[in-house]
């Protein structure tokens, strides 16, 4: 669990993933990322079984993770590493859980469980398929939604397999809570630490992908994401990165083709947010046309 001045959420967080199941606690590592709302004291003080990385600054999500990692690996030997945001609540129970799916299935290298968000609703981003040109114009341009998934968007609609009994095997995972076998590790190497936040985990689970392994999302294991807790408003580094990775793997004319859907798009969803905060003056609509405008302006290049 890496924890960036999130005192109050670290607390909840790791209240659920070290409280004992059958008489038993996980082995749980904290990576401080410098934080100065008392996230360090808070974790000595209250979960000193908890192996706790103190770092002086914040030297971003991936390479905090490696940290963990690492150390997950030389301390306990771990056969299996899960990464959870310190703004997911999740228990042993539900970690377990991913894990005996995986033990079924030795070329599976990661596994995500279902995300939601605090109100219940299921949350966008919890797994998915490689970023690509056609991937993108599906996702932004609402192909993906008016062919009922048939044309495949980067995100996985969460909806379409709430309750199904088994695994749906995709590109990627969501980094905010996923397990990933110590095998696969050993094979493709951590995380890429020039991501520092944002990305590292498509691109973790592409190269996986890349070494003839497996990635499953699993919507039978459900978890509680306060997505944006741990961050500071909207920020258009995730679609930063993940024109990166088009640049980086598929090259410049999908890389531009993936950002002029997605500019199209984000734009359009502003307006059609706008207009239903107009309409309605649920605040919650103001957010979002506001978050938005952000993710466009950024995809225009004014960002």
């Amino acid at each position: 669990m890496v924890s960036w001045n999130t005192k109050a959420l670290l607390r909840d967080g790791l209240a659920a993933l070290t409280a004992p199941q059958d008489g038993q606690r996980l082995a749980v590592v904290c990576v401080d990322n410098g934080s100065t709302d008392g996230s360090v004291q808070l974790v000595e003080q209250e979960f000193p079984w908890v192996a706790l990385v103190s770092n002086a600054d914040n030297v971003g999500f991936a390479a905090a993770c490696n940290q963990g990692i690492a150390l997950a690996m030389e301390r306990y030997g771990a056969g299996y590493v899960a990464l959870v945001n310190s703004d997911v609540v999740v228990d042993a129970s539900r970690i377990l859980a991913l894990v005996r799916r995986m033990s079924e299935a030795p070329r599976v290298a990661a596994v995500g469980p279902a995300l939601r968000l605090p109100d219940g609703r299921l949350q966008t981003g919890a797994a998915g398929f490689a970023p690509t040109a056609w991937s993108g114009a599906c996702q932004f341009l609402f192909l993906s939604a008016l062919s009922g998934g048939r044309c495949r968007g980067f995100f996985i609609d969460q909806r379409r397999f709430a309750g199904r009994p088994e695994p749906v095997p995709v590109d990627w995972v969501s980094g905010a809570c996923m397990v990933v076998r110590g095998e696969a590790i050993g094979r493709v190497g951590l995380l890429d630490g020039r991501f520092f936040m944002y990305g590292e985990d498509v691109e973790w689970c592409q190269r996986m992908r890349r070494d003839s392994w497996a990635v499953w999302y699993v919507p039978q294991v459900e978890v509680v994401h306060r997505q944006g807790s741990s961050g500071s408003g909207a920020s258009p580094r995730w679609l930063a990165s993940m024109c990166e990775l088009v640049r980086r793997d598929r090259g410049r004319l999908e890389y531009l083709a993936f950002r002029g859907a997605a500019a199209l798009g984000l734009t359009a969803r502003r307006v059609a947010y706008g207009l239903a905060y107009v309409a309605s003056r649920q605040e919650r609509y103001r957010r979002l046309a506001a978050d938005m405008r952000v993710y466009a302006s950024w995809a225009i290049g004014r960002g």
